[in-house]
């Protein structure tokens, strides 16, 4: 009887590309680092080492969608070797010449190519898993990914004052052993496009199912898919909300609790990646009855809550304070976990399969474009009203973002009984 209930295996091309992504996230020793690479090794001012990393991001972001197009076109598995691999080499060269004036354009130009796949990694598993073991293979993904995080920014922190050069080389390492797992292990996963245009070619009457492949440039498909794109707004909004966590609350908890302050952050990011790594595969059990747009609501209910705790935070150090601030991050990692573990299902259901890494590619870079804004909207905003005042805006924003996910899942409900 335990056998019969027991879900059936994932894919083994999934189960690699888990374990890329895990060697992926424990070897990213230099990324992480990036901003002190700047400013304590090269001695650069804050506002020029952060026009430089805002510049790096949009290029990333141009990045993802070059990538996006390559992998629909070219192919997944060869965009994703060939960019780590051309990334290791980069990293060997910042290893060979050591920290000097080249190491950020060449750090910046691997940072490139390693956007320009996440997208397309993204559409890999998409085409890889079947649409019912989609959101169980993502869940896995994400899992083995911060588990990555918890380990690697730990070793390269270890290395930073001690060996910087060697943070260049395991990074390189992690890049080079990735691009052989998937240049041996998994199959290259491009969609036929040849079948679907025979199919057109001989008259062939076109598959309405949302993953059919389709015909056309990436805006009209995104323009036929309304739900998608305001999907992907909604998801900005609660991706605003969501950053706080890495541009307000450092500062809030400086200024509210004083020397205790980085202290009790660096707690809050340690209960971060404990509470994902505990808590991803069973709230992916308790919510696999919901679809993955049924769970965005609660996810943006959870940041809400979450970050509005945080308007209740005392003044002063102890325990009560702590407290407070690891219970609050504890509920907005719960819905940071059901955002991340449904967003990928979501895109990759409503999907043409010719289309799958350019669209994967556009909403991403809509959906972030909440993160990007966040240190310029929060910035001001606590520059005219104090960090206090974020939290309350905040959990406003989430339960605003959690209504808009609301909605679209009433419509989107009510489209599919009206067809």
């Amino acid at each position: 009887m335990g056998k019969k209930n027991r879900p059936e295996p994932l894919p083994r091309a999934i189960r690699y590309l888990f374990l890329a992504r895990l060697i992926n996230s424990a070897g990213s020793f230099v990324m992480p680092f990036m901003t002190m690479l700047l400013t304590v090794k090269l001695g650069w001012a804050s506002d020029r080492a952060g026009l430089f990393m805002t510049l790096m991001f949009l290029a990333g972001g141009a990045g993802m969608l070059a990538g996006g197009k390559i992998g629909d076109s070219v192919g997944r598995k060869r965009l994703i070797v060939s960019c780590q691999a051309g990334s290791a080499a980069l990293f060997l060269a910042c290893f060979a010449l050591g920290v000097g004036p080249a190491l950020p354009y060449l750090a910046a130009g691997s940072s490139i190519l390693l956007s320009s796949t996440w997208p397309v990694f993204n559409a890999m598993v998409a085409d890889i898993a079947p649409p019912d073991k989609r959101r169980r293979a993502y869940s896995l993904i994400y899992w083995g990914n911060n588990i990555g995080f918890s380990l690697g920014p730990m070793a390269a922190g270890f290395l930073f004052n001690r060996a910087t050069p060697l943070m260049f080389l395991c990074n390189a390492v992690a890049l080079a052993s990735v691009s052989c797992i998937l240049g041996f292990c998994v199959r290259e996963t491009l969609p036929a496009a040849a079948v679907a245009a025979a199919e057109q070619k001989a008259g062939a009457a076109p598959d309405p199912a949302p993953e059919a492949a389709e015909r056309g440039g990436i805006l009209a498909v995104l323009a036929s898919r309304p739900l998608l794109l305001a999907f992907a707004l909604a998801l900005a909004l609660l991706n605003l909300v969501y950053a706080q966590h890495q541009f307000s609350l450092p500062l809030f908890l400086e200024a509210r609790l004083g020397q205790a302050g980085p202290s009790a952050f660096g707690a809050a990011m340690t209960a971060n990646g404990l509470t994902v790594v505990a808590c991803t595969i069973p709230l992916a059990f308790l919510s696999r009855r919901l679809s993955p747009l049924a769970c965005m609501p609660i996810a943006g209910m959870l940041y809400a809550a979450g970050f509005g705790l945080l308007a209740f935070l005392p003044s002063g150090s102890g325990a009560g304070p702590l407290a407070l601030v690891l219970g609050s991050t504890f509920v907005w990692t719960l819905g940071e976990i059901l955002a991340a573990t449904n967003v990928n299902a979501f895109i990759a259901s409503r999907s043409p399969a010719s289309h799958r890494s350019r669209l994967n590619s556009l909403v991403s870079l809509i959906a972030q474009s909440g993160s990007m804004l966040c240190p310029l909207v929060s910035g001001s905003f606590i520059a005219a009203r104090g960090s206090a005042a974020v939290w309350p805006a905040a959990a406003c924003l989430g339960l605003v973002g959690s209504a808009l996910m609301a909605a679209l899942y009433l419509a989107d409900r009510s489209r599919v009984r009206a067809e």
